[in-house]
This record gives C-alpha cells, structure tokens and sequence, in this order.
C-alpha cells in the first residue's frame, strides 16, 4: 500500500497545493482550504485503486475509493488546528 500524506496548519485564507509520487504508476493529491471553509483532497492514481481523506478536527473522513486514472474527491467543514490530507492506493 502506498500514500501520499500532506499535513497543513495554516487556515486564514484560501489556498490549494498538490504533491505527486511515482508508485509503480503515478500517484496525485491536490488538497487545500477553501474560501467556504472547506478542508478538501482530491486523490487519483494511474494504475491502482484509490481514495482520498481528510483528517481534521472533527475526525477521519473518507471519500469513496475509485479505479485507475478517476479522480476521489471529498470536501468536508474544516475543523482544528491541524488538518492532514492523504490520497491512498
């Protein structure tokens, strides 16, 4: 099992980042914090099965996982001082 984890502590104005890595195919998280107050993660993988979470003050959260090359998406209310984005495969 692979990931990509990303771990942010900044929350007082909208931002987006992203990260990949190469993992027998290519691995993708775009994460940030929305203008609406959003905590979001946006995961994909070239070749393997994938789901995107968000851990916030309010608990893991889990979108649906997904095949290869389709996006996995969840956006949740943003909670705490510390929020940890992840794309797993």
């Amino acid at each position: 099992m692979g990931q990509i984890s990303k771990t942010a502590t900044t929350f007082s104005a909208a931002w987006t980042l992203s990260a990949t890595l190469s993992d027998q195919g290519i691995g993708r998280l775009i994460y940030g914090y929305s203008d609406l107050n959003l905590d979001f993660a946006n995961g994909e993988h070239t070749t393997k099965p994938h789901y995107a979470s968000v851990t916030n003050g309010s608990g893991v959260h889990t979108a649906p996982e997904m095949s290869a090359n389709e996006e996995s998406f969840i956006a949740v209310n943003h909670s705490g001082n510390t929020v940890t984005y992840k794309c797993v495969w």
